[in-house]
């Protein structure tokens, strides 16, 4: 009998669970999309007015020209904190460390997302990972950040109106 109402007390809280999120309203669903994640970016967006997006435009725009951007973007957002292996740094550390890594590890033609996934991979250390504190103290996983920025880099320029040749 115990055996039972645990059955059916699973099913509910399951039913209830997915009532809540709106994944019960179609009978037929075989599956539920997460709720949206709210992105977390280094400074203010819409970026269009954003100094490093006013200079993207004018580069290259090759995949060197967006990891630059990323880095002119952590430059900008002073108020940031940047945490690596358990120790706190500036935006000004955290900008030289950057370029670093751009001009050491990147290589030529290299994705800017896959250099990002696999300077992450390399550097993060579980027990202390890679984050990034705002000014209210929440924190947030640094590559996420990075990835997220580029997303909205790529997402900006395709609204660019077409110039014209």
């Amino acid at each position: 009998m115990k055996q039972i109402h645990k059955f059916i007390l699973i099913i509910t809280l399951v039913n209830v669970s997915l009532g809540l999120t709106g994944c019960a309203s179609t009978p037929s669903a075989t599956k539920c999309d997460p709720p949206e994640v709210k992105k977390v970016y280094l400074g203010p967006i819409p970026i269009q007015n954003d100094q490093a997006y006013k200079t993207f435009l004018k580069s290259s725009r090759s995949e060197t020209a967006k990891l630059i951007y990323v880095a002119d973007r952590i430059k900008a957002a002073r108020n940031l904190t940047y945490r690596y292996e358990g120790e706190f740094y500036n935006w000004l550390e955290a900008y030289s460390g950057a370029m670093w890594l751009l001009w050491q590890d990147h290589k030529a033609k290299e994705e800017a997302h896959a250099f990002v996934r696999k300077e992450a991979l390399r550097l993060q250390n579980p027990k202390n990972p890679t984050v990034i504190q705002f000014p209210d103290k929440s924190t947030y996983p640094a590559p996420e950040i990075l990835l997220n920025e580029l997303d909205l880099l790529e997402d900006t320029v395709k609204l660019e109106p077409r110039k014209r040749t």
